[in-house]
């Protein structure tokens, strides 16, 4: 179960408290000694101090509006979930924390969160900071246990298993770009951070500082490592055998597989790949059967990293209810509206500080399954290179010249050809899941997502209206005529 407001060293302390205290050291050229450098915080008349300058004989206090019961931002009489008590014990407590340092005759500096977040706003502030699843939860490597927290003295990076938060400057000729950045609401894969920000579409001529990207992955610089010393591949291994058995068994034997001899055969193929052992009385297709078992095999893993802190709405009739909501603090307001004139209704989600503890969710397992799916698949991308037309999570469509053709099976580290031995003639993309592709026996299939194409939406939505709208905005991106050629396409799926 991993904490729901993280994990702290041995001596709490927040980022924002390092960052401010790092500010002014630089800002007003003094050593301040805090958490996260020398021999870690302070002790001055046996309290821990966030930061403090032997120098000036000066204690620096970052005070949490939450931790430390801000009597602006929260009414004393709310419980403060950590503490078990009122918001005003912590207060009254930090107050006396304060009296005592500066009887010892120490100079006392603090900063409220508060004033802290209009601050990091600041120019000068700114200026200084600068389907697959399946396979990977059967045979991929999973931390076991808690992580340790490494924030300095950094090994190398193959010493490590886990997370890596760090800075990284992408090569500048990756055709098929690794890691993920998200920014403008859109997961990208970039090679400059800069151009995808600014969605700058020419030739980039960014510095490499411009061109970095921040995030939770492998190393340049290094900011924060989560260690585990522990790791398990067969934390899943029994679930994936048991709904895989079903959905193989319910999938029918594979094309081809026609004469008892082959069947057996299957049968003694698929154990010796996947230590399962098909029934072969089982072995009959049924498509409700298989779909609920694939669903179990797909899904599960999510949960790992769902976010249970989610929006809910509640209903108000009264001024007090009403005014009791507008003002808990307890609650982040999103939206209120009336949906008729004597009902207000609140869309709201709970405070960070205020979620409770969830035990069903690891969001280091749903990080670890999407890491090892997007490596897996990037190995055949890799390949492929610039043959690739498009690809998702767990699929590749590419152009095909007969000799590029990754090898296909029925096993769950295996590709299956999707079309059944079809091929595509014409394909175009709007972006992710949103494609549409002619088969040479002339039909079409279109995909976009959030409709879904009956009839009478694939009126509308079809190969023809997608080529049509990316040929205008290819037009007007470029100012070039535009000539889409046909050719030999095939698309692939990892086995699930």
């Amino acid at each position: 179960m991993v904490p729901v407001q993280g994990y702290c060293n041995s001596t709490n302390f927040s980022r924002d408290s390092i960052r401010w205290l790092d500010f002014i050291a630089l800002t007003e050229g003094h050593q301040i000694l805090h958490a996260l450098n020398g021999t870690g915080e302070s002790k001055i008349a046996g309290y821990s101090v966030d930061g403090f300058c032997k120098e000036t004989n000066t204690v620096y206090q970052y005070q949490g509006c939450f931790h430390h019961g801000c009597e602006i931002c929260y009414d004393g009489d709310l419980i403060h979930l950590l503490a078990g008590t009122t918001m005003r014990s912590p207060c009254q407590k930090k107050e006396g924390v304060i009296d005592t340092l500066r009887q010892r005759g120490s100079n006392i500096i603090q900063m409220l969160e508060h004033d802290f977040v209009n601050l990091k706003k600041t120019e000068e502030f700114n200026e200084f900071l600068l389907h697959l699843h399946p396979w990977v939860n059967k045979y991929c490597e999973y931390p076991v246990g808690h992580p340790e927290i490494i924030t300095e003295h950094f090994q190398d990076i193959d010493s490590y298993f886990g997370l890596v938060k760090c800075k990284v400057f992408p090569p500048k000729t990756l055709f098929h770009p690794v890691l993920p950045f998200r920014c403008n609401g859109k997961l990208m894969f970039p090679l400059c951070r800069t151009c995808a920000e600014t969605l700058h579409q020419n030739i980039c001529s960014h510095t490499d500082e411009e061109r970095s990207i921040t995030g939770t992955w492998v190393t340049e610089e290094i900011y924060e490592v989560y260690h585990f010393q522990s790791s398990s591949n067969d934390l899943f291994r029994s679930y994936i055998h048991l709904f895989l058995k079903i959905k193989q068994e319910a999938s029918g034997y594979p094309k081809g597989c026609l004469t008892e001899q082959q069947k057996s055969e299957y049968v003694v193929s698929y154990s010796e790949k996947e230590n399962i052992y098909l029934d072969k009385n089982s072995i009959n297709v049924n498509l409700g059967r298989s779909s609920v078992a694939k669903l179990a095999l797909n899904s599960f893993w999510g949960r790992w990293g769902m976010n249970f802190n989610k929006s809910k709405l509640t209903f108000a009739s009264t001024v007090h209810d009403f005014n009791k909501i507008l003002i808990d603090k307890t609650k982040h307001i999103k939206d209120v509206f009336l949906p008729t004139p004597e009902i207000a209704a609140f869309q709201w989600t709970q405070s960070n500080n205020f979620v409770t503890q969830d035990s069903s969710t690891n969001i280091f397992i749903a990080a670890f399954t999407t890491c090892h799916a997007r490596l897996k698949l990037y190995s055949e991308i890799e390949k492929l290179n610039e043959s690739v037309l498009y690809f998702d999570t767990d699929s590749i469509i590419y152009k095909s010249d007969g000799i590029n053709d990754p090898p296909l099976g029925n096993c769950l580290e295996e590709f299956t050809d999707e079309l059944n031995g079809g091929t595509i003639t014409s394909f175009v993309t709007g972006g992710p899941k949103n494609y549409a592709y002619k088969l040479l026996d002339g039909s079409e299939v279109c995909k976009i997502r959030g409709f879904a194409l009956n009839f009478q939406n694939s009126l509308v939505l079809n190969y023809d209206s997608v080529k049509e709208l990316v040929s205008i905005l290819y037009l007007m991106a470029t100012k070039k005529t535009v000539a889409l050629s046909g050719g030999k396409k095939k698309t692939i799926k990892r086995k699930n």
